[in-house]
């Protein structure tokens, strides 16, 4: 396979990877915190395919925790998750499971 034919593979592949997250994402957080696709290639660049998910699902977890800390009147109502605060968190998350990863 020449470089021209593993680059386009690889694009491909890419494009796949972020269908797959943006709909799994789609389906754990509400429409108004989708994030760009772009958004999408830098996590699958920086942290991977399986750490995405991983920081998607503990994403999910925390904001539950949140939202039932403010339900139960043991958080205030401003600490609920912005779109950004969800992007930073899923990240931190990301790089904490990569920082796993070296260590192995």
């Amino acid at each position: 396979m020449d470089r021209a034919q593993a680059l386009r593979a690889k694009v491909a592949q890419h494009r796949e990877e972020v269908a797959a997250l943006k709909e799994y994402f789609s389906s754990l957080f509400p429409e108004d915190c989708m994030v760009s696709d772009g958004q999408f290639r830098t996590w699958i660049l920086q942290y991977g395919f399986d750490n995405a998910v991983i920081g998607f699902e503990e994403s999910v977890k925390k904001i539950n925790k949140v939202k039932q800390a403010i339900e139960e009147g043991k958080a205030e109502a401003d600490a609920n998750f912005t779109k950004l605060s969800l992007v930073k968190f899923a990240s931190w998350v990301m790089s904490q499971e990569k920082k796993k990863e070296v260590k192995l």
